[in-house]
């Protein structure tokens, strides 16, 4: 398969070649065209030509279709994403994937950050990791996983008003960036879709951040679209790191109706967090009250009710409200009940009926020290599929050991066994 510019796919062995003449000075990090900037400065949009194509031969990849909530595949069939997140793959996780596991679906970050990124070269990203990035969905696409590629910056960047600011000089480096993905991976198979900003958190500079985040995401999508690329969807969520309440704003999909038929939403399902961290509990919490599962009660809106003198106004601080009532050990037996998922992601799901949109968990998965994580894990998955519920387990290889799928006997096991 002939590969265009930018650079072609690496094997491990082109990558050493690759590190060794970068420390010799044999290789520049900039290609012929240059779109560099200073402190400060603008960056120019990336000129998307065929040269810099994954495979310019590829007129027809590989993608999903969207009907309502479903996902369909190249077969017309209606596709249930089963998968994780990665931080990087080789070839033979990428079969352990799909034939161990049997998952289909992975959602790959890309670090627009540190050694990842050059903003003196016009694709925003230093050729290395072009190169690696080109491996893993060469790697994943040999295998027909589809790849969700997901974009993030450092948290400094990603947490300034300044980035979701189309207007912006933070802005600018970003979007060009996307614009390189965009016209890179346009002809590349099993590509499932762009995530355009991992657990977004334009709440840091607006408190009822819904319009500009959307309007962030609406010019970066449009940005994408002018390279060529018409086709591929769109994955999106809404503020608050794609917390399932904000869900209750219409906006999040009335202010992107231009590109309706081709967004996927993200919502994440990582609660009680010290829990699913690591395993421990807040203080005042017994042993007792610390595994999974634990009783339900009545119900759960005192997760959403302010106390007395709480600078809180409602709805606006739903998020704030319930995460300082999940903090308390009072109330925290019951984020470990089983009933409480469907009640946390009813605002995720009443969006997807009403707006008939498939839906993500794009993060779920509990630590190997969270008493009865197996259990919580199953009674999430039960849940998930049954309400038409794409899903990515945090994590296949990414963060602490005791999160990862991989190396962990009891948890790999698990998820190989899963009934297909």
């Amino acid at each position: 398969m002939e590969k265009g510019r930018g650079p072609a796919v690496a094997s491990a062995g082109l990558k050493s070649r690759l590190r060794s003449a970068l420390a010799l000075g044999l290789l520049s990090l900039t290609p012929n065209l240059y779109f560099g900037c200073g402190d400060g400065e603008k960056v120019d949009g990336f000129s998307c030509d065929e040269s810099y194509a994954f495979d310019a031969s590829n007129t027809s990849p590989v993608r999903l279709r969207i009907e309502g909530r479903d996902l369909l595949g190249p077969d017309g069939e209606t596709l249930q994403l089963r998968g994780a997140n990665l931080k990087n793959i080789d070839a033979e996780q990428a079969r352990e994937l799909r034939e161990d596991l049997q998952f289909n679906f992975v959602r790959m970050r890309i670090s627009f950050e540190g050694d990842n990124r050059d903003d003196n070269d016009p694709t925003g990203f230093s050729a290395e990791f072009r190169a690696e990035l080109d491996a893993w969905v060469e790697a994943l696409a040999a295998e027909q996983i589809w790849i969700l590629l997901e974009m993030r910056s450092d948290d400094e960047t990603t947490n300034d008003p300044a980035l979701y600011d189309p207007s912006s000089s933070v802005f600018a480096p970003y979007a060009r960036a996307w614009e390189y993905l965009g016209c890179r991976y346009r002809t590349a198979d099993y590509v499932a879709g762009y995530g355009l900003l991992a657990e977004p958190s334009a709440s840091r500079g607006d408190k009822e951040p819904v319009d500009t985040l959307t309007a962030f995401q609406l010019a970066l999508m449009e940005r994408i679209d002018a390279t060529g690329d018409t086709a591929t969807p769109y994955f999106v969520g809404p503020d608050y790191n794609y917390d399932t309440m904000q869900y209750r704003y219409d906006e999040y999909f009335t202010a992107l109706a231009a590109f309706e038929g081709r967004l996927v939403y993200e919502v994440n399902s990582l609660v009680p967090k010290p829990w699913i961290q690591d395993g421990t509990v807040p203080d005042g919490v017994s042993k007792a009250e610390s595994s999974y599962p634990q009783p339900a009660p009545a119900n759960f809106d005192f997760l959403l009710e302010p106390k007395e003198g709480e600078p809180f106004e409602v709805p606006r601080d739903l998020e704030r409200i319930f995460s300082t009532r999940s903090e308390e050990p009072e109330n925290f037996p019951a984020l470990l009940s089983p009933e409480f998922e469907a009640w946390y992601l009813s605002f995720a799901l009443a969006f997807a009926e009403k707006h008939q949109v498939p839906m993500v968990v794009d993060q779920f998965g509990a630590s190997t020290f969270a008493a009865g994580q197996l259990a919580y894990e199953q009674d999430l998955l039960t849940f998930f599929e049954q309400n038409g519920l794409g899903w990515a387990r945090w994590s296949y290889n990414a963060g602490t050991a005791d999160r990862m799928i991989q190396g962990n006997p009891e948890v790999f096991d698990f998820y190989a066994a899963l009934p297909p």
